[in-house]
This record gives C-alpha cells, structure tokens and sequence, in this order.
C-alpha cells in the first residue's frame, strides 16, 4: 500500500514538474519579431503582428520567399500561378514558388491558402531556404532534420511538437533559421543574405543574426555641417593595419550597390594608405551620403569595410565591420583588369590643354574667370562642346587624369553633370580658390583636354 502510495505521489510530482517545465519555456517571441520586421522579412496586419493567431499556408509561403532573398524578384517578375485563392497581396509570391517548383498546390488550381500550418510543414518550408530538399530528409521527420542541423535544440523541438503552432512560433523558427548554416556552406542563411544585398549588415547585426566586429564612432553638428569622430583606435591590431581611409562627399554613392562598391571604393585608391590609429580620427559627415570606411589586405585587396549610416543624427553608433565575400572580390579583381583597358583606351584621348590657349583674368566682381581661346587648342581639342571643373589636391596631371577616370570608371554620369555649353568668348566663372582642374569635353561629355591651374 505504501509502495503504491509512493508511486502515485512521485506521479504527481513528475506531472507537476513537467507542467511547470512547459510553462517556463513557453516563451513570447515579440523581441524576434520585431527584429525580423527590421530586417523586412516580417510584416505584421492592420491588427499588429498577431502572434497568438496560427499562421496559414500562404503566410509560410510569404516567409520562404523573403528568406530566400527572392521577394524582389517575385515582384518584379510577376510569375503567374493556376491558382484561384490566393489573396491578391500574395500573388507574386505564390508565382514565384510555382514557377521554381516549390509548390504545386493541394490541387490543379487551388494552393490552400487559408490552410492552417502546422510546426512540422512550416520547418519543411524554412529547411527549403537553406538549401535541403526531398532528398535529404523525410517531411515528416523535418523536426528531427533541423535538430540534427542545430537549427534548433532538442528541447525546443519537444516544445514545438507538444503545442499549437503559432505565429509566435513561426517568428522563433524564422530567425532561428536565419542564423543556421546553409547546406553545404560556412556562413550563415542571414550571412549569405547580407552578401546577396537583400538586407544589410548593420540591419543584420543589429538584429543579432549576423555578428560582426563594430567600429564605434559618433556624430555631431558642428554647426553648417556635420562631423564625425571615428574611435580607430579600438579596432583589432589586424584592422588597425589594414586601415585605409574613408570616402565620403555630398553626392549621392550607392555602396549597397556591389558593382559600383567593387569599382568606386577601390578604383579610386591606387596605393594602399596607412594612417596613424593611435589618435581617433575626425572628418566631415554627410547626412544624405554614404561614407565608408575600408580595410585592405596584405595583397592590396579590400577585406573589409564600414558603411556609415545616412541621415543619422546626433550621437553613438556602432558601425558593422563587414568581411568582403568572395562574390566581391572576385567583381574587384575582374573591375581592376577592366580598368586598365578603360584607362587606357580613355588616357589617350586626353590632351593637354596649352596654356596660350587659355587666359584667366579676374571681373569686376573680383572673382577669378577663365577664356578659351579655341583657336589655339591642338586639332583633337578644337571641337569641344562642354566644359567642367573641380577642386585638385596638386597640380600633377597625370595623378589627376587617373584619379579622374576612375570614378567615371565607376560612375557613367560622374563630372559630366558639371558639364555645361561652352560660349565662345564668354569667360567662365572659377568656383574652386587654389588648385583647379578644367576639362574639356567633347559632344558625349567625355573629356578630351584637361589642365591644372592654381589660383587665388
């Protein structure tokens, strides 16, 4: 009797256990949430994230797509579908998964879209996104999968099969997936995102998906603009070395952009630069720009860079320190072979201009202008049509004419906004005080004639 006694008590007492266990690891997910809806890969409805409702086959479609990175693409392609319930906002995104074979439907023209999701079919959905398909593992035992794949732990596998699956849950899932090895690869989902430009890496870090070494740095009004202290000195000793310098002005440069980061941040730098770290840095910020800090390797090749943030105000932040992928090295070693056939074939069609052909006088207004004298330009110069100017470090020509043809290398319309009709006779005002480069330009705006003067 005692025995049996015991025996119901020790029943009791596991049972309590238990339940108090469950209850302690039912968690809210909101925090995940709202960092997934920083990242774009999460919306909420007209009710705010829903979070206790469970989420339909079409809202785990919705989250495949955006974790593929393939939202845009769906968007712009506008795939179609033979399907006659899917809500309009979804459209695109059911396209996709049928035109890529991700989805067939529940039947020739029905997709299920109010169709509950259950944890099982929804983990199926995000081992899909990295990269795992029907050969690699059972749907029915996709849990068991992500276990194996450390996607998540045993014991938030036990938790997901033994209650309702939610859009909490769906949000755990989503970013437990984000940080999980792709199939076959070292880095992460949410990294090969970052690398792809579907989000950054400081939305990424910030999020807590993506850990990168951070550059602390603040920024203030300095009063007609801003400025910025760049704390350099705690970076790592390797970073320290590889530091080169920062780019920034006030026109717009799109360094999200892969192509234009693999020519413009690159191009524009011929020798490797070391700066003194020990002290911080200052120098201007520019709200609606980018600036951007970058880090080369021993061989002279970026290896990592900070982008500024655009139109923050004043105080601290910590910059994401991103590693380059491969995709990007290999676009700037391919963009520096490029370059030299550019430079070349541009170089030689770019005289000097004689300085009898041009005089420069100041006006009654005492401000410095510059006259062409057509007549005096070599034959290759005679017909120019535009003209343009910036300031210039130094009255080297030639650093000049390569630094000039690197950023419009990088950048079709760069100088040639500067370009306007030239006048015959009509002397054109001098914006820059010290050394200035002229140009000459010829009926498609590239430069044919340049020369470096310095005034006061």
């Amino acid at each position: 009797m005692k025995k049996r006694f015991l025996l119901l008590v020790l029943t009791l007492l596991f049972m309590f256990s238990f339940q108090t266990a469950f209850a302690e690891t039912s968690v809210d997910y909101t925090n995940e949430a709202d960092k997934l809806n920083s990242l774009g890969l999460f919306n909420g409805t007209k009710n705010g994230y829903e979070l206790d409702r469970v989420p339909s086959r079409v809202e785990a479609a919705a989250m495949l797509v955006r974790l593929l990175g393939a939202e845009e693409d769906a968007k712009q392609m506008n795939y179609k579908h033979p399907f006659t319930d899917v809500p309009e906002w979804a459209n695109s995104i059911v396209g996709y998964m049928y035109e890529k074979g991700y989805t067939k439907g529940i039947s020739d023209n029905k997709f299920g879209s109010e169709q509950l999701t259950n944890a099982r079919d929804y983990t199926t959905f995000m081992l899909r996104t990295l990269g795992y398909d029907a050969d690699d593992f059972n749907w029915e035992k996709s849990i068991d999968f992500a276990v194996e794949k450390e996607m998540i732990t045993l014991e938030e596998a036990q938790i997901l099969q033994g209650q309702t699956f939610k859009r909490n849950e769906m949000v755990f899932v989503s970013y437990s997936t984000l940080k999980t090895k792709a199939n076959g690869e070292t880095d992460s989902l949410a990294k090969k995102l970052v690398d792809s430009g579907v989000i950054t890496a400081q939305k990424a870090s910030d999020a807590g998906v993506v850990h990168y070494e951070t550059l602390p740095i603040k920024i203030w009004n300095a009063g007609s603009y801003y400025k910025c202290n760049i704390y350099l000195s705690q970076l790592n000793p390797e970073l320290k070395k590889a530091y080169n310098g920062s780019s920034g002005s006030n026109s717009f440069r799109d360094f999200d952009n892969k192509e234009f980061l693999a020519k413009y941040t690159l191009l524009t730098d011929f020798k490797k630069k070391t700066t003194d770290v020990s002290d911080d840095l200052n120098i201007p910020y520019y709200p609606e720009d980018y600036t951007i800090i970058k880090f080369y390797d021993d061989d002279n090749v970026l290896s990592n860079y900070a982008i500024f943030p655009r139109n923050a105000t004043d105080g601290d932040y910590n910059i994401a320190i991103q590693p380059v992928s491969e995709e990007l090295r290999n676009l700037i070693l391919k963009s520096e072979e490029e370059f030299k056939q550019y430079k070349a074939e541009k170089a030689a069609k770019i005289s000097i201009i004689p300085a009898k052909a041009y005089k420069i006088e100041k006006g009654e207004d005492d401000k410095n202008y510059i006259t062409i004298d057509r007549s005096k330009l070599p034959d290759s110069m005679k017909n120019f049509t535009y003209y343009g100017q910036s300031s210039s470090s130094s009255d080297d020509i030639q650093k000049s004419i390569d630094k000039m043809l690197s950023t419009y290398f990088a950048r079709e319309d760069a100088y040639r906004t500067d370009g306007e009709p030239y006048v015959d006779g009509e002397g054109v005002e001098l914006y820059y005080s010290g050394y200035t480069r002229f140009t000459l330009l010829d009926e498609n705006k590239d430069v044919i004639g340049i020369t470096i003067f310095e005034v006061d």
